[in-house]
């Protein structure tokens, strides 16, 4: 019996008995075979080492799905075509019940088109990839063309082979990965994320006391890349059902997170409880390493919030010229949280702010970039370079100028003594 007489059996099967019962079936692809679903069906467990295509507005349910359980070295497939699904019943999740995997031997990609979407409890990649791909590719890849991926426990990369092991690719402006948080076992692993217009999004509620991408283990590589300029988007509630989210990045021991490409760092929707970019289990490790290399400032969006850490903090101060701007929309808030750090060009809409008891100082300005804000008194704020510091009308600030220019001429009328300022620099340029 071939795959496609396979498939029309199987979904006989699935209409005959839909009424009383679950299909009780299982599905398998063999090495250089290739199966097409072409009706909504369901079946136990589905194994793919050839290549599987949902077509267009079908349902492929499962209660597990391993995509290449084999050590041929050949990848294995799945595409869902527009508007198809997987989805599978949900289960407790962890270690002792590992129901999805993809790159579980040789490699494999997982291609998702426009709207459709694979919905499940917990995805692992690469659990035991351990040779190269043989058109010299990243091993496992997942890719979401205007698609959604939603993961309600874990999504967890694992290492296996010595060179980049996988790759999740977000096309377009509707391609969303939404999951309770990346969790990255074993060691040593280098995995990517390439943002083209999608987003990375940490929206589920949680059991655990952790960050929302994760690295647990010593010497794990993770590099964010933005494409073609697109932004690097991130949305994390922060709310975990009453557990701690201990930042958007976690380090355990030593690893590196690494941005890079033309686009901006992007803080999207409302966090409810504000965490740190980065939270570090053991601090003052040389080998933990946080390397803003993304040319396209920071940007936080109306209702989202930054809240910084000495860590992130250090890594801005340390960015190229102009590649550390600031871009706040209506509604957004900024942190310092007890650290001192520069921003060249600052165009803010929204509020900054230290909620540490811990004193935190702004510097604005050292590459010559204007900044204009509204920034709570408490806050000091040292204005260096040639550009113009703008503190809008009706807000106050604790301004030290060393050089360019502070435009305070929205409240000229009021004049001393219902602000006050000191000049380090020359007093024509106010």
């Amino acid at each position: 019996m071939n795959c496609t007489s396979r498939i029309t059996a199987a979904f006989a099967a699935a209409a005959f008995i839909g009424a009383t019962g679950a299909l009780a079936a299982d599905l398998t692809v063999p090495y250089g075979e290739s199966t097409n679903i072409t009706e909504s069906v369901t079946f136990d467990t589905v194994i793919v080492n050839g290549d599987l295509t949902v077509a267009q507005g079908v349902t492929l349910t499962a209660t597990k799905f391993f995509v290449s359980q084999n050590n041929s070295g050949h990848r294995a497939t799945v595409t869902l075509q527009n508007n198809a699904k997987i989805t599978m019943p949900s289960w407790t999740g962890g270690d002792g019940d590992i129901r999805c995997v993809v790159g579980d031997g040789s490699p494999a990609s997982l291609t998702l088109n426009a709207g459709s979407s694979f919905t499940l409890t917990e995805m692992r990649l690469a659990r035991g990839i351990n040779t190269a791909a043989s058109d010299g590719q990243t091993p496992v890849q997942v890719v979401l063309n205007d698609a959604t991926l939603d993961v309600s426990y874990e999504f967890t990369g694992r290492a296996g082979w010595s060179g980049e092991s996988w790759c999740v690719s977000l096309n377009g402006p509707n391609a969303v990965l939404n999951a309770a948080n990346f969790n990255f076992s074993g060691y040593p692993q280098s995995s990517r994320v390439r943002f083209n217009g999608g987003l990375l999004k940490f929206e589920k509620t949680f059991t655990k006391n952790v960050g929302c991408i994760r690295l647990p283990n010593g010497n794990q590589h993770l590099v964010l890349e933005s494409v073609n300029g697109n932004p690097l988007r991130f949305a994390c509630t922060g709310d975990y059902g009453g557990n701690t989210c201990r930042g958007l990045f976690q380090m355990t021991w030593g690893g590196t997170i690494q941005t890079t490409g033309s686009g901006a760092f992007q803080v999207e929707r409302l966090m409810t409880k504000p965490v740190p970019l980065v939270y570090l289990d053991n601090p003052g490790r040389s080998d933990q390493h946080l390397a803003f290399g993304h040319t396209g400032g920071f940007r936080v969006l109306g209702g989202a919030s930054m809240k910084l850490d000495p860590h992130s903090a250090t890594m801005i101060l340390n960015m190229s010229d102009g590649a550390n701007d600031l871009v706040m929309e209506t509604g957004s808030l900024v942190d310092l949280n007890g650290t001192n750090v520069a921003f060249d060009a600052v165009a803010s809409a929204g509020t900054i702010t230290n909620t540490s008891a811990n004193a935190a100082t702004l510097t604005v300005g050292a590459n010559g970039g204007d900044a204009v804000f509204g920034i709570a008194p408490s806050v000091p704020v040292l204005k260096t370079g040639s550009g113009a510091l703008r503190i809008p009308d009706g807000s106050m600030a604790n301004v030290s100028v060393q050089g360019g220019t502070l435009d305070l001429c929205d409240r000229a009328a009021v004049g001393y003594p219902y602000y006050r300022f000191k000049v380090l620099g020359p007093k024509s340029n106010i």
